[in-house]
């Protein structure tokens, strides 16, 4: 990639001042969670079903490792039993019954995301993921590309910012016999960017990355010169703020990473945030209050 042309649209992701996080901004790096870790048991979970016609599911015993004329009896079995029943669209296994081969996704294909918001001064968000405003919120800079911003990454390509859809209710289920088709696989998307409507307080913006994009690990560098800034919680401690203050010093030198201070702002519910022109002098002022 050549050189970035960043626009003014920034992307916030609200952290904890812990070992990760030091990790995080030491090594440029960041975590792709697997959706089992969500803190909301709805996200990013499909809801999954096995239908097709007799013909496909024939297909799909035989690949499998079953003679053609085992499948077909396997079928007329399962039909017979009540395991499977016929639709008008195709013959549909019933979820509560054991399945007699293996038809999931395979894991490496199921994405990983990378959160962030499109909002720094989100109350809850502070209290919520940067430990009670005693953490700190990372500004990502970002450049556009057709409809999407993109994060630049390290090596030289970028991530697109998928933005999170919020509804009341759930995408329709992805059909497992049908991978390689272009509608499930969007389905398979939607589940990723859409979350019940109680979370829309969040703004959320996702990287999407499957673990073979990620070469079988979990961690993405993004490129250094992104980090626009850093803002420190209302409460954050005078030692953890020094020592975000270091990092930033020793591993982004030249780089003009700004540090902002968190203020409250008078009458209302709000926060404003400020540059540290002095940041000894911030730290004195942190230590007295």
């Amino acid at each position: 990639m050549s050189e970035v042309k960043y626009c003014d649209k920034l992307f916030h992701k609200y952290r904890p001042i812990n070992k990760y996080t030091e990790s995080l901004l030491k090594n440029n790096e960041l975590f792709f969670n697997h959706p089992e870790n969500f803190n909301d048991p709805f996200d990013c979970k499909l809801d999954c079903i096995h239908k097709g016609t007799h013909e496909r599911w024939v297909d799909f015993f035989c690949k499998h490792n079953m003679h053609p004329a085992q499948a077909r009896n396997l079928l007329a079995e399962n039909l017979r039993k009540g395991k499977m029943r016929r639709q008008s669209d195709g013959i549909l296994f019933d979820k509560r019954a054991k399945f007699q081969v293996e038809g999931n996704i395979d894991e490496g294909d199921l994405l990983r995301a990378c959160c962030f918001s499109d909002r720094k001064d989100n109350l809850l968000m502070w209290s919520h993921y940067s430990e009670n405003h005693e953490g700190i919120c990372l500004n990502f800079k970002s450049y556009s590309l057709g409809d999407y911003y993109l994060l630049p990454l390290a090596s030289g390509d970028g991530l697109p910012f998928h933005k999170i859809d919020y509804k009341n209710v759930k995408p329709k289920a992805v059909n497992l016999m049908n991978l390689e088709n272009e509608e499930t696989k969007r389905i398979i998307i939607d589940f990723y960017l859409t979350k019940f409507t109680d979370w829309q307080y969040e703004h959320e913006y996702r990287l999407l990355a499957t673990i073979y994009d990620m070469k079988e690990k979990s961690l993405v560098n993004f490129s250094k010169d992104a980090l626009e800034g850093i803002i420190f919680g209302l409460k954050v401690k005078p030692d953890k703020a020094q020592c975000i203050k270091d990092i930033i010093d020793e591993y982004y030198e030249g780089m003009d990473v700004k540090l902002y201070r968190t203020e409250k702002v008078d009458g209302r519910y709000a926060i404003d945030f400020k540059e540290i022109r002095n940041f000894d002098k911030y730290i004195n002022l942190l230590g007295n209050e």
